[in-house]
């Protein structure tokens, strides 16, 4: 969806993160912090939205210490450069940082055919994983997710944790300059952005997306990354030691067989990030976001509260059912992911082009349920 706001107090070109004796990017911590030591069994867990202080990561040694907040920028602006960010070690050659690493989630975010990269920079600290459905990235983490449609590339996002509580977490869009020199910041936005129809998304689109859940850094996440594909997986984090609670064996797969997972992991990554508990009041409960403990497609929250449960808010003619079993014509889903351009559609914005494909997956799904 559209990111790009910004929560909390941002860094002036600084990170705060763990202390690592390999990182170029970390500064120096101050050494009364409460360093832990290898020999420790791991750090404390944190609470809620906010992460713990850390613990060893396997054979490496390294520890986390609670950052200094020296340098915080009391304006809350993000770097005015995608160069800034730490992301490249040489722009202009196209080299990454040493300590960026590519990832992808299992279940994609439709924008509108766009191609997208994505690349992490964790510190040498655990993530905080107690509630293996919500983690808690230490602090210095970052994000980026680069965004080309037709071999244009357009905007790079970032998203960076810079303290300790719920909400210190930054959010930026850079724009690409025609000759590919740099990105710069763009804080408004930017439509139809290089000559083609993507738009770029303005800060205060950024809540829409990425304000109902404690994580707020979407699709990187226990489900999102059990999957066999490159890059940064659940397996190899789990195998970095890099989780303060490990994940069962095998990660967690989305139940069902291929066509139902794949509809319940699509509704996952473009439905749940606003339709969950912590997401849109409705009256009856409205959730389509995916839980790791829900190992049967009639335990998911798609079926409990979806499947047979008759529309509440939105109100067209033989529309009866949020998912209307064996009935696309009377399924709330079905016909809000076909509309594009009025108030009905969905997602509400950020998307001006249907998603064919993703919507035959669920229509597919929808149509295979006993009435």
């Amino acid at each position: 969806m559209r990111h790009g706001a910004t929560f909390g107090v941002a860094l002036a070109g600084v990170f705060l993160a763990c202390s690592s004796p390999n990182n170029p990017m970390v500064s120096a911590l101050d050494a009364s912090a409460g360093t832990g030591s290898s020999s420790s069994s791991g750090g404390s867990g944190g609470s809620g939205g906010s992460g713990g202080s850390g613990g060893p990561i396997g054979s490496y040694g390294f520890s986390c210490s609670a950052p200094q907040l020296a340098g915080v920028d009391t304006q809350g602006a993000p770097p005015q450069r995608l160069s800034e960010t730490g992301l490249y070690a040489d722009l202009a050659s196209q080299t990454f940082a040493s300590y960026v690493r590519a990832f992808e989630p299992t279940y994609k975010l439709w924008s509108d055919g766009a191609d997208k990269h994505r690349w992490v920079y964790l510190p040498d600290c655990t993530i905080d994983t107690q509630n293996m459905d919500h983690w808690s990235v230490p602090v210095g983490t970052k994000l980026w997710k680069e965004f080309t449609v037709g071999g244009v590339r357009i905007e790079t996002r970032m998203i960076e944790r810079f303290g300790p509580k719920a909400e210190d977490f930054i959010f930026a869009a850079y724009q690409w300059r025609a000759d590919g020199s740099d990105a710069d910041y763009v804080p408004d936005g930017v439509r139809n952005a290089n000559g083609t129809a993507h738009d770029i998304p303005a800060l205060s689109d950024c809540q829409s997306c990425h304000g109902y859940l404690p994580e707020h850094a979407l699709g990187f996440s226990a489900i999102q990354l059990t999957h066999n594909l490159s890059g940064v997986t659940l397996e190899t984090l789990a195998d970095e030691g890099r989780l303060s609670v490990a994940p069962q064996p095998g990660g967690y797969r989305v139940p069902g067989d291929q066509g139902t997972s794949s509809a319940l992991g699509y509704l996952h990554a473009n439905c749940g990030h606003c339709h969950n508990d912590s997401g849109i009041v409705f009256n009856r409960p409205y959730r389509l976001r995916l839980l790791v403990g829900q190992t049967t497609p009639e335990e998911t929250d798609a079926y409990t509260t979806a499947v047979g449960v008759p529309v509440e808010k939105f109100v067209h003619p033989g529309i009866t059912m949020r998912i209307a079993p064996g009935d696309l014509s009377a399924s709330c889903v079905s016909y809000r992911m076909g509309t594009r351009g009025t108030t009905e559609q969905m997602p509400p914005f950020a998307t001006e082009l249907v998603d064919d494909s993703g919507k035959a997956l669920v229509d597919s799904w929808i149509a295979s349920l006993p009435p």
